[in-house]
């Protein structure tokens, strides 16, 4: 009885597993190309915001940093300060948002 039970959940696990490869998607699949509206919108509303974050984010981490530096947190702080508003402004194309 165990050894059926036990077949019976390894049998489970291999065709969820295998089913999960099946569902997911190929890893280089082509973007969609942006239509125009999206890449004025995100040039002329989208950008600028997240510019605006990146230089309040740095004065305020520049405000803050010999406090994170005493709780040895800066690292953290600059990620979230920073560098998350500034991948956001820089780092993806234009019309993707």
């Amino acid at each position: 009885m165990r050894r059926k039970i036990i077949v019976v959940i390894m049998s489970l696990v291999m065709i969820i597993g295998f089913s999960a490869q099946a569902m997911a998607r190929p890893c280089c699949e082509k973007a969609e190309e942006a239509s125009a509206a999206a890449i004025l919108a995100d040039a002329v509303f989208i950008r600028p915001f997240w510019l605006g974050c990146t230089v309040l984010g740095t004065g305020v981490f520049v405000l803050t940093s010999p406090f994170t530096l005493i709780g040895k947190n800066i690292g953290h702080s600059a990620k979230v300060l920073v560098a998350e508003p500034a991948i956001n402004a820089f780092g993806y194309p234009l019309g993707s948002y």
